[in-house]
């Protein structure tokens, strides 16, 4: 499992690692729509809470940008679509915490990150 979030800690200045949920990696193309414009990602990992992906074109997104996604997980025909906020940009890689998405979806991300 890999990091998403992880920020300073003010009591003891140590890098703390924030998320809520247990993610799973992957290795998928997926679609991302920032202002319409699609841009090809390669999602790293996924969570039911949120998305780590690397653009394969250039993005304009920034920190706090909203990025609408549609894809698929390996070995599942299910689309899934969520709407993000970019929380981290860092190293060509953005960490998407999802807002919009269906309890049917986050239930199929649930249930192959518990795989």
């Amino acid at each position: 499992m890999t990091a998403l979030h992880v920020g300073k800690d003010p009591h003891d200045g140590l890098m703390t690692d924030r998320r809520t949920s247990p993610r799973h990696t992957i290795d998928i193309l997926l679609n991302a729509f920032h202002n319409g414009l699609p841009t090809l990602c390669l999602g790293q990992d996924v969570s039911e809470a949120g998305i780590c992906l690397r653009a394969l074109q250039d993005v304009s997104a920034t920190v706090a940008s909203a990025l609408d996604l549609e894809f698929q997980l390996p070995g599942r025909s299910h689309v899934i679509s969520a709407r993000g906020n970019i929380r981290r940009r860092a190293s060509g890689q953005l960490g998407v915490f999802f807002e919009k998405i269906s309890e049917a979806d986050r239930a199929v991300i649930r249930a192959y990150v518990a795989a």
